[in-house]
């Protein structure tokens, strides 16, 4: 009876801590980093959302909407391979404060359908984002 009791305890300790685990996993929302992860790895608390991104007389027009979960975060730089950019308004954030930049990406040759772009939080580490622009027709029609 006692082999039994332990044969079906063990089962159910490891289902309790596999759930434990998925919900811990499952909490964060994905556009949320962590502060400090398991490897040491620093980056910044923030959320972000691409609010536009799109080709303007041969430029991309980008307008992040930024949240801070982190108190005194300050964008301080958008960097694009293969593009030069300009970052309008990089501004400090307060713990849940929201904010917006405004990107200008000039590329070097062909602008690509979909790109990273790196903000740069300086001491607070680096953000990497997804971008996938809006073309008109014309625009698309040259490329």
């Amino acid at each position: 009876m006692k082999q039994r009791d332990l044969t079906l305890a063990i089962p159910a300790a490891m289902i309790a801590t596999a759930l434990v685990v998925l919900v811990l996993c499952t909490a964060t929302p994905q556009s949320a980093s962590q502060s400090v992860t398991n490897d040491g790895d620093v980056r910044p608390q923030v959320l972000v959302d691409v609010a536009r991104a799109e080709m303007i007389d041969g430029s991309v027009c980008i307008d992040l909407a930024l949240t801070s979960l982190k108190p005194d975060l300050t964008l301080q730089d958008v960097r694009i391979a293969g593009a030069d950019t300009k970052t309008f308004a990089p501004q400090t954030l307060g713990f849940a404060q929201d904010g917006v930049a405004h990107v200008v990406a000039k590329f070097f040759k062909k602008v690509p359908r979909i790109f990273t772009a790196v903000l740069d939080f300086g001491v607070h580490g680096q953000e990497p984002i997804l971008i996938t622009p809006l073309f008109d027709a014309g625009e698309m029609q040259q490329k």
